[in-house]
């Protein structure tokens, strides 16, 4: 997953989405409170309440979670609802920066809880595998959406 890194130093800020609203600081930051939830460091607020999800519901869930299929373009992050997305971080190198310490601590806890089962927002419980899947195809979608990938054809 390292190799991100090194994609993320042509982001410009002056860089232009293909599709969505997304400023290229906020694509980052977006990215990286993903990451933080899936290295343990960030509980998500508001979760979509996993135990009130039906037999059908988790099953297609699970399916979406263990797809190696790249997301949809316009696909919709219940969380982020039609609200712009507030940065945090001054800067787009501040956030290229951030991005970057937290996909490093998101390897290392997989190195050292290879069994752990976070809480993803939307997604539900899931393992080791699930949460490397889940964020190499969410980093994989917007670096396609900001020209740094190839599209994969979603």
């Amino acid at each position: 997953m390292k190799h991100f890194i090194k994609l993320l130093e042509a982001l410009r800020e002056d860089s232009i989405p293909l599709w969505g609203t997304l400023s290229p600081q906020a694509m980052v930051e977006h990215l990286t409170l993903g990451i933080k939830i899936g290295n343990g460091t960030l509980r998500p607020r508001n979760p979509v309440p996993w135990e009130n999800y039906d037999d059908a519901r988790k099953a297609q869930v699970a399916e979406f979670a263990n797809s190696e299929a790249p997301f949809a373009r316009n696909i919709m992050n219940p969380m982020m609802k039609d609200q712009p997305f507030q940065t945090r971080k001054p800067s787009l190198q501040d956030a290229k920066d951030w991005f970057a310490e937290e996909l490093g601590t998101f390897i290392q806890y997989w190195e050292d809880q290879p069994d752990a089962v976070p809480m993803h927002p939307t997604l539900g419980p899931m393992g080791r595998r699930q949460w490397q899947l889940f964020e190499e195809r969410h980093i994989t979608h917007h670096f396609t959406q900001f020209g740094l990938m190839p599209d994969q054809g979603s």
